[in-house]
């Protein structure tokens, strides 16, 4: 095994050394790339870490309508402030939010606070769901004031001047709300724990059937945990801290040390979204918490921002305007006379900003990660799986000097390679059938996806990268114009519930594998409740039995087979 192991890697160097005499000689002094290169990246050994047959994982939100059973302190997944008037027959939502006399970690330094009508306001946060368990719930605060707690089936009692127990007997929501906090010594530190961890909840953070059912996941994709859609992070003051009032908050996603702590205890490689606006300073702390926190055996996909393709999210938006405004970005098409940046090409415009900025990325990661980088930093460009021109694009501009002078590669391309999309496309009727529904998704499959897949594949040969999926799964979805057809909305839920679904997924998983020769594939995602916008969970709850679970049993399945093939 040692032999075999010096020899691949004598072979891995040698192949280096003749790529870089190769391209000096060839290039000479017609450009920058290799004569400016003051770092080692491997990208070859980087290519190989993803190229890797394994499944990934991608996490859902911290929300408390979420049934992804993060943290055993509810809170941490609780809502941002509601106000309300102190004296009841007000709004359910009086919107004076933005007038809360704020601490550092977001609590209010004084309850009831005058807003600018003059009327007493209170805040409640919202947290859990009916996907909770019953049981006595403890909830604990530092400071003098008082709460109220509303919700169904379900009782509570003062226990202390810091605590009450909280006893539900099923229902849904448990709203707090802080009805007085006395200035100087504010309401602040609240938590709520679930049943059985009152006297381990400081260890044990996160919940254990949540670790569970994370096992044999070889990656975590922190995307949606970050709130990486819509992000507003700037500077790496604007981050979620540990003592933050909640982990929900909505632009901003979890404190980045739970980043280090999940991946951690589950022993999963950490896959990480730059948000799109974050500065240098900002990435380059979030790469020092990560070497200095995670474990140095773990690998850290570095990917800028998600889906900076998909025009409904704010961050495409804003990469096509300053894409636009940038003159090393700027790509002109007097066929644009639109209202969004006219006489520029958004598409190339973007794509060159998304080149540029990665770079800088990769930059910044080796500058904090040195010697390491090319062991454990795995640099991704995402492009869209039905897109082959702008993956051969967004590979191609890397060799662009002016966007890149450090000459940084990445080491994979990533695509979303869904099934089923067509059925949003197709003339749906109310009276479809779980059977025909299933149908579409698997011609869908053979036909479309995975002949779309295999012409990435082919793009990343060509560039020497290799082929990973950032997303994937099913995506049986009904048409906006039919989120509200309910038979047709349930229909679809009990698709993704039937057993069909799951072995459209062993086959659909293993033609990526074996016919496509793609590497890591994450699925998207781990625990999510079925509804109009789609049935993306693996489990539909935390606890959801697995026999009940076809997604997740063939994962588990898929998981298995790529074991034995080692």
């Amino acid at each position: 095994m040692k032999l075999k192991q010096i020899y691949t890697i004598g072979i891995l160097f040698i192949s280096t050394l003749v790529i870089t005499i190769f391209v000096y000689n060839f290039w000479g002094n017609k450009t920058n790339l290799v004569e400016s290169q003051v770092f080692e990246q491997n990208m070859k050994a980087q290519s190989v870490i993803a190229s890797q047959q394994s499944l990934g994982i991608n996490l859902g939100r911290a929300a408390y309508f979420s049934t992804q059973w993060i943290f055993v302190d509810l809170l941490k997944q609780g809502s941002e402030w509601i106000t309300q008037n102190l004296k009841p027959g007000g709004p359910w939502d009086s919107k004076m939010k933005e007038y809360i006399p704020l601490d550092e970690d977001g609590y209010p330094l004084e309850i009831p606070f005058l807003a600018p009508n003059g009327i007493p306001q209170k805040v409640v946060i919202l947290t859990a769901n009916s996907s909770y368990p019953t049981g006595d719930y403890l909830l604990l605060f530092d400071g003098e004031g008082d709460l109220e707690i509303t919700g169904q089936k379900m009782t509570y009692r003062r226990l202390g001047s810091g605590s009450y127990l909280i006893t539900r007997n099923g229902g849904d929501r448990i709203n707090i709300a802080i009805t007085r906090s006395v200035k100087g010594n504010h309401v602040r530190n609240m938590r709520l724990i679930m049943p059985g961890f009152a006297e381990n909840y400081q260890e044990q953070v996160f919940h254990p059937l949540f670790l569970e059912r994370l096992q044999g996941f070889t990656v975590i994709r922190f995307m949606d945990l970050m709130n990486t859609n819509n992000n507003k992070s700037v500077t790496w003051a604007d981050r979620t801290r540990l003592t933050s009032h909640t982990q929900a908050r909505e632009a901003y996603g979890v404190a980045p040390e739970y980043i280090a702590q999940l991946a951690n205890r589950t022993q999963a490689d950490a896959w990480i979204n730059i948000p799109h606006l974050a500065d240098d300073d900002y990435i380059r702390e979030f790469a020092t918490l990560l070497r200095e926190q995670l474990d140095p055996s773990k690998i850290i996909y570095v990917e800028y921002s998600n889906e900076l393709w998909n025009a409904q999210f704010q961050q495409t938006q804003w990469l096509w305007r300053v894409g636009c405004e940038n003159p090393d970005t700027f790509i002109p098409d007097e066929s644009n006379q639109g209202k969004v940046q006219p006489g520029c090409n958004l598409m190339l415009s973007g794509i060159n900003f998304h080149v540029k900025r990665l770079a800088r990325i990769a930059e910044i990661f080796d500058e904090v990660f040195q010697d390491t980088f090319s062991d454990r930093i795995v640099i991704v460009a995402a492009s869209q799986a039905v897109n082959p021109f702008l993956s051969q694009q967004l590979l191609e501009r890397f060799q662009d000097t002016k966007l890149n002078p450090k000459g940084y590669q990445p080491a994979a391309l990533a695509v979303a390679p869904y099934f089923g999309g067509n059925i949003q496309r197709e003339k749906v009727l109310e009276g479809i059938t779980v059977d025909e529904l299933l149908n579409l998704a698997q011609a869908n499959l053979e036909s479309r996806v995975i002949a779309n897949a295999l012409k990435q594949k082919q793009i990343a040969d060509a560039h020497n990268v290799a082929l990973i999926a950032y997303e994937g799964g099913q995506h049986i979805v009904p048409p906006p114009i039919q989120r509200q057809n309910k038979n047709l909305v349930q229909n679809m839920i009990e698709a993704n519930r039937h057993e069909r679904m799951g072995q459209l997924y062993r086959e659909y998983l293993k033609s990526w594998f074996d016919t496509v020769g793609g590497g890591l594939f994450v699925h998207f995602a781990y625990v999510f409740a079925p509804g109009p916008f789609g049935s993306w969970g693996a489990l539909e709850t935390q606890d959801q039995p697995i026999d009940k679970a076809p997604k997740y049993q063939a994962l588990l399945d898929i998981i298995d087979h790529l074991q034995l093939k080692q």
